[in-house]
């Protein structure tokens, strides 16, 4: 064996798990973090104007019909 795995077969396991966790700790120092402002515009995210829109597609009047029919077939 010659170079970079005649060292790291030196190496005891030990001291393999530092270097590693220092090459990942370099690595993350290096990423560029987001603020979530920046996030938001980069993705084109707006605010909820209307939340209705996550009550799918069930109408009011039949609100109370829907959650009967829920329950009618947990017990079915």
């Amino acid at each position: 064996m010659k170079g970079g795995k005649a060292r790291a077969a030196k190496l005891s396991p030990e001291r393999r798990k530092e270097i590693a966790q220092n090459a990942i700790a370099a690595r993350w120092a290096k990423a560029k973090t987001k603020t979530i402002e920046q996030l938001i515009s980069e993705q084109g995210i707006h605010p909820v104007a209307d939340v209705g829109v996550f009550a799918g597609s069930i109408p009011d009047e039949d609100v109370d019909e829907f959650v009967a029919d829920i329950y009618r077939d947990r017990l079915a």
